[in-house]
């Protein structure tokens, strides 16, 4: 149980010591001094982005903590510093508290944004960080300087040099610094600093320990201001002063902890982009996809990877580069309800994960949606705002396409957003009894075209057959008896170039139509495919697909349809490729994929689709998977990941020699995980990860794990 000291004006609450060691924090206020324990004084304005944030008590002002000058006009510091409405100004250039030495400069603060989920009643929690808006700017010269901060997710390694720097107690229960002072204070590395001698479960992935020597230390008045380290021979600021040992300053074992600047970058990105009111005030701003680098397989170190150590302009494209002014997201669901997709029971799957995570559908509000059914004929849905229900409207001509009433066909989300609710609970069950075996693919995506035409957007085909009517019906292809034949195989190839044609013509009108194929039996995927591969569309393979019968299919599904519905998505783009006439390739397709009388035709296709778009590493990985083992992990070279710990085991060459019966093994093959648990493999694995008694009870098809920590 955690005992919070925090130090107000004149008064200090507290409770009994209950456990010798709780965080204290380290401001100073009237009636108490500090400054750094164990260190030197700093040579004058060696730190010139230390600030002295002050309070004014019967007119006069006097130091309660630092801080670091981050912008001309702000300033970051500890939440607790300013959590309780004082009237502050911070003190630039200065190093003698008591003396005027004419490089200071005062400046009144105008505003304080603490972060919101900051709560002094929890220091253990984090969040211990807050900016401060200047009145006025500050004036850089050789005494007041902007503090570099630390890349966004940087993490620095155990022992790195780092020197915190301020007024605080020399001692605990010492007397203040007249003078500026600084102490070395080497990184404590997270896992040494939550081991249970040292910090333990007080620390977070979101704050860095240094020190704990029990010579040197922040100690109070230091709160606030900076833990500034060496990275490739510059200063950065890593740290904001947050707290210590409530039994003493300077205590073995029991490192300064301060926040870890790194984890709030963005954060503080917003801040500055709100209140500011302007643009470009971005600082060390790197993108999510940017943390992990794939050459080191390390998180968190995106300063090591070439995109951003090197400098990178961006021009902005004129209005040549532009076709149209932006128009709003635009999605469009096309549905298989023959008998075959009812028996599938996709529908109920679809339908409560689009419910689901209608809300995170990417767009403003001007979104709009539409969706249309088939089988042997096709159906509308008019969903304009108004109507007490979903209004279902047939075509049955399907040589002859048309729209029965363009405009109710796609609608705005935000205005019709429970009619389409209501249409979506009511789908399941509308063609429970029909027995139409037939689907008219190629008309509805035709009706799809004519529908997205004026203004473009994301078309997603569920599809359950081989489409048998209407423009672009299909006859199988696929002779079993070949699978396993020593000659080249048949009907790799489209069937007609319908599917070609019609996705070349959404691609002008830039609509993307996505595929789903949930199918127990042979559907052409090498002609279906096409209305995906060439408008810029995404395949999705389901083979053998049954609600019931073929769950780990249908959890796969369900998982999918969440990240496709929330993912990025971008609806128009135009790129220019400068190059060479470069070199000639000669494609080779060679026995990576898989022969044997269980391979189809569709199997086939989907996997050679998948040679050709796949990232380089994800190809690499269907071909010579990584196997790792994973009963015996342990914390070495791990990746902390917010407050997560995520292994690092190493890759095991692929040899039956590798695998052994006391252990569990993990084989990645890019898009499919196998894992081999041994006879012998501890039980206490197999209950705590895979939630089995016992290896016996192990199920063969394992959609997922429980989760667990090392």
């Amino acid at each position: 149980m955690l005992r919070l000291l925090v130090l107000t004006t004149l008064v200090l609450l507290g409770h009994t010591a209950e456990s010798d060691h709780k965080p204290e924090f380290l401001e100073r206020l009237e009636g108490q001094e500090g400054r750094v324990v164990g260190g030197d004084e700093a040579t004058p304005n060696s730190w010139p982005w230390q600030i002295s944030l002050q309070y004014n008590s019967g007119g006069s002002y006097y130091h309660t903590c630092g801080g670091t000058l981050i912008k001309r006009r702000w300033v970051m510091t500890a939440a607790h510093c300013v959590d309780r409405g004082m009237t502050l100004r911070v003190v630039l250039g200065d190093h003698k508290l008591s003396v005027h030495e004419g490089t200071e400069q005062y400046i009144a603060v105008q505003q304080v944004v603490i972060h919101p989920y900051w709560n002094n009643n929890n220091i253990a929690a984090g969040y211990d960080i807050a900016l401060l808006k200047l009145s006025q700017d500050a004036v850089l010269n050789s005494y007041v300087q902007l503090g570099e901060l630390a890349s966004e997710g940087q993490i620095l390694p155990h022992n790195n040099n780092c020197y915190i720097s301020g007024w605080g107690y020399t001692q605990s229960n010492g007397q203040v610094s007249p003078v500026l002072r600084q102490a070395y204070l080497p990184v404590v590395d997270y896992n040494t600093c939550s081991s249970a001698y040292w910090w333990g479960s007080t620390v977070k992935t979101s704050m860095v320990c240094a020190g704990g020597d029990g010579v040197r230390s922040g100690c109070q008045g230091d709160s606030g201001g900076p833990l500034n380290c060496v990275v490739n021979g510059r200063y950065y600021v890593h740290g904001v002063t947050s707290f210590v040992s409530s039994r003493g300053c300077n205590e073995k074992m029991k490192p300064t902890v301060f926040t870890r600047v790194s984890a709030y970058i963005s954060w503080m990105n917003e801040v500055l982009c709100y209140y500011n009111n302007i643009r470009n005030v971005y600082f060390n701003l790197v993108p999510e996809e940017f943390m992990y680098n794939p050459l080191t397989r390390s998180y968190g170190e995106p300063h090591k990877r070439p995109e951003v150590q090197n400098s990178t302009v961006e021009f902005i494209a004129s209005s040549d580069y532009m076709l149209r002014p932006p128009q709003p997201a635009v999605y469009l669901f096309v549905l298989d309800v023959s008998h075959n997709a009812v028996e599938a029971g996709y529908l109920n799957v679809l339908c409560q994960s689009l419910l689901e995570n209608l809300d995170k559908l990417p767009g403003d509000t001007r979104t709009r949606v539409g969706f249309i059914t088939f089988d042997s004929t096709i159906h509308f849905y008019n969903l304009q705002e108004g109507l007490s229900q979903p209004q279902m409207l047939v075509v049955s001509d399907i040589d002859d396409v048309f729209l029965p009433t363009p405009d109710s066909l796609l609608v705005n989300l935000k205005e019709s957003k429970e009619l389409v609710k209501d249409l979506l609970n009511a789908l399941p069950s509308m063609f429970t009894n029909t027995r139409e075996t037939h689907s008219a693919l190629g008309p509805a995506l035709q009706a799809a075209f004519k529908l997205m035409s004026s203004t473009g957007g994301q078309v997603s085909v569920f599809q359950t057959q081989l489409p048998s009517l209407g423009a672009g019906l299909l006859h199988s292809r696929e002779d079993p008896n070949q699978r396993s034949s020593t000659k080249v195989v048949q009907h790799l190839g489209p069937a007609t170039d319908f599917y070609k044609k019609l996705a070349l013509d959404c691609s002008g009108q830039q609509i993307a139509v996505d595929l789903f194929l949930l199918s127990s039996q042979y559907s052409d995927l090498a002609s279906l495919a096409c209305v995906s591969k060439y408008s810029a569309g995404s395949i999705f393979y389901y083979p053998s697909f049954h609600h019931v019968h073929n769950p780990a299919q249908a959890e796969t599904f369900q998982k999918d349809l969440r990240r496709y519905f929330t993912r990025k998505i971008g609806f128009e783009a135009v790129m220019r490729i400068r190059c060479t006439k470069g070199k000639r390739r000669i494609r080779v397709h060679t026995k990576a994929l898989r022969t044997g009388t269980s391979t189809r035709l569709d199997d086939r296709v989907f996997a050679m689709c998948e040679f050709k778009c796949q990232p380089l590493q994800q190809i690499m990985r269907m071909i010579h998977p990584n196997l790792y083992r994973i009963d015996n992990l342990t914390d070495e070279g791990a990746l902390h990941v917010n407050d997560s710990i995520v292994p690092q085991p190493p890759i095991l060459q692929l040899s039956a020699e590798r695998l052994t019966r006391e252990g569990a093994f993990l084989m990645d093959c890019g898009s499919v995980l196998y894992l081999w648990v041994g006879k012998s493999c501890d039980v206490t694995f197999i209950s705590d990860v895979l939630g089995y008694p016992n290896h016996a009870s192990i199920q063969q098809n394992i959609v997922s794990v429980m989760r667990f920590t090392i």
